[in-house]
């Protein structure tokens, strides 16, 4: 672990005294916690801004909608196989299915 060293305003620095003081916990974890909520969000609107973009691209859009396509199929393939109750062992109908064709 690196060690890092920055400056705060007072009325910041007294809130983190209070709070890790509060919490039991050392200043530095609730840095770290609050940071990586920060840098997360940080991503997030990043990904807001990405699909936002590519939802007006025509070649996107056109690659999105053959992979729905094609995982529709691979759905209507699925919806052949049909649920069968299994009674072996005397298990009731909630307890144990098996797939048939």
């Amino acid at each position: 672990m690196s060690t890092f060293t920055s400056s705060l305003p007072n009325e910041l620095l007294q809130e983190l005294n209070q709070v890790a003081q509060k919490l039991s916990l050392p200043k530095n974890k609730i840095l770290e916690k609050a940071l990586r909520i920060y840098l997360n969000q940080i991503k997030r609107v990043e990904y807001i801004k990405y699909y936002q973009e590519i939802s007006n691209d025509e070649d996107t859009l056109l690659i999105a909608a053959e992979g729905m396509e094609e995982y529709l199929r691979q759905l209507e393939k699925k919806d052949d196989l049909v649920l069968k109750p299994s009674y072996q062992n005397g298990l009731k109908k909630s307890q144990k299915f098996s797939l048939c064709t």
